[in-house]
């Protein structure tokens, strides 16, 4: 058997800690699986409830959660009500920047006329009432949500069809680039 690995010279029986096995016809590792990294002699089992004591929740945490698919809102949601949970409502502020697609989920099917709506159905499969009503939610708690204009310009998405609670910003990366200098930490969804 050949393979690249530069072993020391002389008799690779006498070197066991650099050569994890031998075969007869050549060297090779003992077995076909990947090295454990972690042991139970090196890494303690980390519970769920272990984790909430580690975080200083006496400071005020800032995340600017970028959502750039419709898809993704089901994963930026759940990842905000982890954020919640582990931090407290109160220590976060939550900064919602929806692009591409993902700002027709912020629209308002009341104000939206049926032949609009049915124009951009397909993309809002992933849109249901669940995340809506999670999006008022979290609006009212204080998280705040902006489109990018140029997206809903992409898909000729006027500002009166956007629910009362979003803003809508010229430019979605001039907006990420101004909060990451404010402290936001940037999280891509």
């Amino acid at each position: 058997m050949t393979d690249n690995f530069n072993y020391p010279p002389g008799n690779p029986n006498n070197h066991p800690e650099v050569i994890p096995g031998i075969i007869s016809n050549g060297i090779s590792p003992v077995n076909d699986k990947s090295p454990e990294i972690y042991t139970e002699d090196t890494v303690s089992e980390i519970k769920p409830t272990d984790v909430t004591n580690n975080y200083n929740v006496s400071q005020k945490y800032k995340a600017l959660m970028h959502v750039h698919e419709a898809s993704k809102w089901d994963t930026a949601l759940e990842s905000a009500k982890s954020i919640y949970d582990h931090l407290g409502m109160q220590n976060v502020h939550l900064i919602f920047v929806a692009t591409g697609d993902a700002v027709k989920t912020l629209i308002d099917k009341e104000k939206a006329n049926t032949d609009f709506m049915d124009s951009i159905r397909a993309s809002l499969a992933h849109s249901n009432d669940e995340n809506i009503e999670t999006i008022l939610a979290l609006s009212v708690s204080g998280a705040d949500f902006k489109a990018c204009g140029a997206s809903m310009a992409h898909y000729d998405i006027d500002a009166p069809k956007m629910f009362n609670y979003v803003k809508i910003i010229p430019s979605a990366p001039v907006e990420l680039l101004v909060k990451q200098n404010e402290g936001y930490a940037y999280l891509l969804f």
